[in-house]
């Protein structure tokens, strides 16, 4: 595609991590939606949806935000997405908003669960190198943000370390230097992140940073996450037995 079209795609990418992040549950800790309240609305997510609503159901909502993840995950995972069927696609123009929404990313997603199974696949179109920033921050965000999907950010992120995107026409491979690198940085910073060693991370991307020849910044990194981890536990610990 040409430059309008990798704008459009961007812009769509952005809109999928707002999405993943509005339609999502946050850290479930005191102190997390302490935390998150005096942020207001800068960091919206179902946390703060009222319960009991008549129209609004958190869990239709919450699925939509699933199906985003899977969609960004997948899109990261294989440089692009992959050729929907247009028997796949759902008619909505009657329906609500949220189904709308819905029947465009379930089959996306969908389309990559099926991968599973099959490894034959033809992609509808490939990301830029634009799109390939917009896409592994918005998961490094995800990540850091939304601890249920942790370890999932972390592998598909880790794995394409290892298994880095192929130079093309779109990524060239100056390019492909450039997205490895992002790659590289953004598991270090997860590494060094708490959630690594509590959300049981930490093994594949130290597996990642390893293949990179990165063993001392990574060590570095997972102690400490280890090291803070530790401390939350402790901390925890004593405000149990202060409560008791």
């Amino acid at each position: 595609g040409g430059v309008g079209e990798d704008g459009v795609r961007a812009s769509c990418l952005k809109f999928l991590e707002t999405v993943l992040l509005s339609f999502s549950y946050g850290a479930k800790t005191a102190q997390a939606q302490r935390h998150q309240r005096q942020k207001g609305s800068n960091d919206f997510s179902l946390d703060v949806m009222p319960r009991g609503h008549f129209m609004i159901r958190p869990e239709e909502l919450e699925q939509i935000g699933e199906y985003a993840f899977t969609t960004l995950r997948g899109l990261i995972t294989l440089g692009g997405q992959v050729r929907i069927e247009n028997a796949e696609l759902f008619r909505t123009q009657s329906e609500s908003r949220s189904a709308a929404l819905l029947a465009i990313l379930k089959p996306a997603a969908l389309s990559f669960l099926s991968l599973e199974t099959s490894q034959d696949y033809e992609l509808d179109f490939e990301l830029s190198p634009k799109s390939y920033a917009i896409g592994i921050n918005a998961l490094s965000i995800t990540a850091t943000t939304r601890p249920n999907f942790f370890k999932e950010a972390s592998e598909t992120l880790a794995n394409r370390v290892i298994s880095p995107p192929a130079a093309s026409a779109i990524l060239p491979s100056k390019s492909v230097c450039a997205i490895v690198s992002q790659l590289k940085a953004t598991c270090l910073t997860l590494l060094r992140n708490p959630l690594s060693v509590t959300q049981n991370a930490s093994e594949i991307l130290l597996q990642a940073l390893l293949s990179s020849n990165m063993e001392i910044q990574a060590q570095k990194a997972l102690g400490v996450a280890k090291h803070t981890a530790a401390l939350k536990r402790a901390s925890r610990a004593a405000r149990n037995r202060a409560a008791i």
